[in-house]
């Protein structure tokens, strides 16, 4: 039985969202956020965007022109170095049902190669313009990817490490290939030839998520986590999305009656090693308790029941006040097993994850 549970998150998320390190933009500021370097050709960028948005009360409107110059909308981040890791943002696709429209979405530059998801400039049958494309390094040619443009807010994503390079749509995977290509500049924009009409798109909640110095820690029998349904039996950190006035549903298993714990910090350190084999993948200097299952009254609501002996689960389901809209959770379990059910000694920790809200 899921446990209702109340935390102040709006206070922890104001706070967390400021951090360094992973970047997140909700596009909910007075001002663009001086991550970004804006240019326009034929068009302009519209900010604050307060009709279109995907979460909050703010997103950025993308707006092209017919000056008789080919169209160039963009907003850009170049990394001091070249960097590892993923970048994903939120694309509102006005031009799913367009017969002609403009090229947008996400894509990345990396030592003269490039990478990108995203739409052509028109949409005449499902197999000429219907799906999204991508571009790969070594191949500038498009790619049809199987997802069919639809109407709305589309989640594009590209993760680069060392060794593989993933594209996914909505969480899903559409391009897994050899890596190797750290990020140089990282691009939201929209163009087209000086032909096609003027047009207008969205873009919000944009995230960087620097690859990290080690593998994140991942759920198992004896600590197992899952947030809004994500986590499975991946190595995290996972990235979930969970819009401000909905609710944060944590989903635990582990050894039978036993105590878990919910620990949040601004940062991820992902891969380091404590008490020998317990992985932790927050930085644990600024690693706050959110709550613990350890105090005689706080246990009956935190601890694993003994529904699969010697295993159990819980849940709890968590109010996110719609003023946190914007706002990024950074969190991992604990699950603790002074039964010794487990081969680590007291306690293990779940997969980590960070909760754009």
């Amino acid at each position: 039985m899921a446990t209702p549970t109340r935390i102040t998150l709006l206070l922890l998320t104001t706070s967390l969202a400021s951090a360094q390190g992973p970047f997140f933009d909700g596009f909910e500021g007075a001002a663009l956020d001086p991550f970004w370097t804006a240019s326009a050709t034929s068009g302009s960028i519209v900010f604050p965007e307060t009709t279109v948005v995907r979460s909050g009360v703010q997103a950025v409107r993308f707006t092209s022109t017919n000056t008789g110059v080919d169209k160039l909308v963009e907003l850009r981040h170049p990394f001091t170095t070249p960097t590892y890791g993923t970048i994903s943002v939120w694309v509102n696709d006005t031009g799913a049902t367009a017969t002609f429209s403009n090229y947008f979405g996400l894509r990345a530059t990396s030592i003269n190669q490039g990478m990108a998801i995203y739409t052509f400039d028109y949409n005449l049958t499902p197999t000429n313009g219907g799906s999204y494309v991508f571009t790969v390094p070594g191949r500038p040619t498009a790619t049809h990817s199987t997802v069919a443009r639809t109407a709305g807010w589309h989640l594009f994503t590209i993760r680069s490490t060392p060794t593989t390079l993933t594209y996914l749509i909505d969480g899903s995977p559409i391009y897994n290939g050899p890596g190797g290509f750290p990020f140089a500049t990282a691009f939201i924009w929209m163009n087209a030839p000086s032909y096609r009409p003027a047009f207008t798109t969205y873009f919000d909640d944009f995230s960087f998520f620097p690859y990290g110095s080690g593998v994140g820690q991942i759920n198992s029998p004896c600590a197992s986590l899952t947030v809004n349904g994500n986590g499975g039996t991946a190595n995290g950190p996972f990235v979930v999305a969970a819009p401000a006035g909905g609710s944060l549903n944590l989903a635990w298993s582990g050894p039978a009656n036993q105590p878990i714990a919910l620990v949040a910090s601004p940062n991820f350190t992902v891969g380091q090693n404590w008490f020998g084999n317990v992985i932790v993948d927050l930085d644990m200097a600024s690693s706050v308790v959110l709550f613990d299952g350890l105090g005689p009254l706080s246990r009956l609501l935190f601890s694993t029941n003994a529904s699969a002996a010697p295993f159990g689960t819980t849940s709890q389901s968590i109010p996110i006040p719609p003023a946190a809209a914007g706002g990024t959770l950074r969190v991992q379990g604990v699950v603790f097993d002074f039964a010794g059910v487990c081969p680590n000694p007291g306690l293990m920790t779940t997969a980590a994850f960070e909760v754009r809200l």
